[in-house]
């Protein structure tokens, strides 16, 4: 009975951990982009992170990836940016996608997210301008 009580509270200690990672990454997200400070992003993003946003495709670094998306927010000045929907792929990433507008045009943000050495990190963000 102990045993089981022990594995409860520790499947459930996990659970809770997992969640205010991913919580935490998720305002974090939110906040780089409201206040246009993408070097908010740095500490989770992996050590490489896969860009598809405009001329730029392909991995780059840490430092890169924020460069290119400081780029993107500095010529595409924010109006507004929500995230619409989350949630997790059958292998267990997790993502997230959002609406960023800027003037009259809207964008489409798309963030795959992963756990990598005991954290969630951001591996992959794509970036699509939006029909009208």
């Amino acid at each position: 009975m102990k045993y089981r009580i022990f594995i409860s509270l520790s499947l459930l200690t996990i659970s809770v951990i997992a969640f205010s990672q991913t919580s935490n990454l998720k305002l974090s997200i939110s906040h780089a982009f409201e206040q246009g400070k993408t070097s908010l992003l740095e500490k989770y993003m992996g050590s490489t992170v896969y860009l598809d946003i405009g001329n730029s495709d392909g991995n780059f670094s840490i430092k890169q990836a924020q460069q290119i998306l400081q780029d993107f927010v500095n010529k595409h000045p924010k109006k507004s940016f929500k995230i619409n929907h989350e949630g997790k792929s059958d292998d267990g990433a997790k993502y997230i996608i959002a609406t960023y507008s800027s003037g009259n045009t809207e964008y489409r943000f798309y963030f795959l997210i992963d756990r990598k050495q005991g954290a969630y990190k951001i591996l992959q963000i794509e970036i699509e301008e939006l029909a009208d």
